[in-house]
């Protein structure tokens, strides 16, 4: 087992970088949550926990860390687009989100919450040529 760091000992290579990764992960994670149109806040975390990201992997592997030590930065990575992606998405397709956001402000049973879906379903498949998105 090792020794326990000591007060002044320097942190591994990239590892204050996926700690800032992970802080704007968590504000990025926050800010989709928000309604349409800021929810758009939410990309300048998740841009900025990508740049961190890269960073810290960056650092481990000319550092020579093992790869088992970078995975969890990879995961955060695949959640930083994920994340990104949805938003993205949203804005490319405000209209149909903000009409369905809309609706679920209004839906007080689990009928109007469907039909509210189906709409949005509907819209969808109007936009991409008839093939809709729905179940």
């Amino acid at each position: 087992m090792p020794p326990a760091p000591q007060r002044g000992d320097v942190a591994p290579a990239g590892l204050a970088s996926a700690r800032r990764s992970a802080v704007l992960l968590l504000l990025g994670l926050l800010a989709t949550y928000l309604d349409l149109p800021w929810k758009a806040v939410a990309l300048v975390p998740l841009t900025l926990a990508a740049w961190e990201t890269v960073r810290a992997l960056r650092d481990m592997s000319r550092a020579g860390a093992p790869r088992r030590a970078m995975v969890w930065s990879g995961v955060g990575l695949a959640l930083i687009a994920y994340l990104a992606g949805s938003v993205l998405l949203m804005l490319v397709l405000y209209g149909p989100f903000k009409t369905y956001q809309d609706c679920l402000a209004g839906a007080n049973t689990g009928v109007a919450r469907a039909q509210c879906q189906n709409e949005l379903d509907g819209s969808f498949g109007t936009r991409l040529g008839g093939l809709g998105l729905g179940r």
